[in-house]
């Protein structure tokens, strides 16, 4: 997001989460997800049968956004104060081909609007 890397997950690694917390009626810049090959380097599928899918453990708390031709991008809306988990799927053929580790994001109340005295 932002050309910052928030949520790295390695191979024998456990899940590094920087995933920054969402105030309610926003959402997080455009994030771009990047796969990793055997030899280390970045890639995204570019097989029409593969597809980018989520779980939201819930839904009132946060959902996500994609807008048409972002195959591998996604926004991350929050609804409502609370925390939730997001799991990337790798979508191959209707079944998960890989699925990340659960994603903690935690949403924030709505920055109190700054009065006029305060501009």
């Amino acid at each position: 997001m932002n050309g910052d890397d928030i949520v790295e997950k390695y191979p024998n690694q456990d899940l590094i989460n920087n995933f920054p917390e969402i105030e309610s009626d926003d959402e997080t810049a455009l994030i771009e997800i990047f796969f990793i090959d055997d030899d280390g380097n970045e890639f995204v599928p570019d097989e029409p049968e593969v597809y980018l899918d989520f779980e939201i453990s819930d839904s009132n708390i946060i959902e996500i956004e994609q807008h048409d031709g972002e195959l591998w991008e996604f926004h991350v809306l929050g609804l409502q104060e609370g925390t939730a988990n997001l799991t990337l799927l790798l979508m191959h053929d209707g079944h998960p081909d890989f699925e990340s580790p659960a994603i903690e994001v935690t949403v924030v109340p709505a920055a109190t609007a700054k009065s006029n005295s305060d501009k």
